[in-house]
């Protein structure tokens, strides 16, 4: 193994512990809660957590095995569709109910997902092949778009009709 790839298998070690870290939480999250809401972001969230672990396991092993990096194709973001999360919500409801660990809970997930961005922002600008390079900006992108669930999560059960109000701005601007 060359040096570079022990840098990269270091690298992706650390990612994967740290993937794993953040899946356990949001597990234990999604668990504790009652509030449906909450619940649906912290399992949603989890899932896309094992979809990075098997990613990033693949380039392990691959890498362990002689392999080489998938094509910079194949390592692009995934998608996120947040009308898993916030398709059904009202402004009243079973939903808004929450206590104080669940708006703890977000607010520690969301600063979790600012460290994991910019952890695989490091690795991104460390990277010297541009399929690394793509697949940890890839990661990086997708880890501040569950920063953003997380913050409209904890927005929607600190102040509904605000978040509600922001959500419709379109429609009061014309837009």
């Amino acid at each position: 193994m060359t040096a570079q790839n022990t840098a990269v298998s270091g690298a992706l070690e650390k990612a994967i512990n740290f993937e794993k870290e953040g899946r356990n939480f949001y597990l234990k999250a999604s668990a504790n809660t009652k509030n449906p809401m909450a619940k649906k972001a912290f399992a949603s969230i989890a899932e896309d957590e094992n979809k990075h672990i098997e990613r990033i396991q693949d380039i392990y092993k691959s890498l362990q095995g002689g392999g080489g990096l998938p094509a910079p194709s194949e390592t692009g973001p995934q998608k996120f569709d947040l009308k898993t999360i916030f398709g059904d919500l009202r402004p009243e409801g079973e939903n808004i109910a929450h206590t104080p660990s669940d708006l703890e809970a977000f607010m520690f997930a969301s600063e979790l997902e600012v460290k994991g961005s910019a952890m695989y922002e490091g690795f991104a600008a460390e990277a010297g092949e541009a399929a690394l390079k793509a697949f940890f900006t890839a990661l990086a992108e997708e880890e501040k778009v569950h920063r953003e669930i997380f913050d409209n999560a904890h927005h929607y059960l600190s102040d509904p009709e605000a978040w509600f109000a922001l959500q419709e701005r379109h429609i009061y601007e014309g837009g």
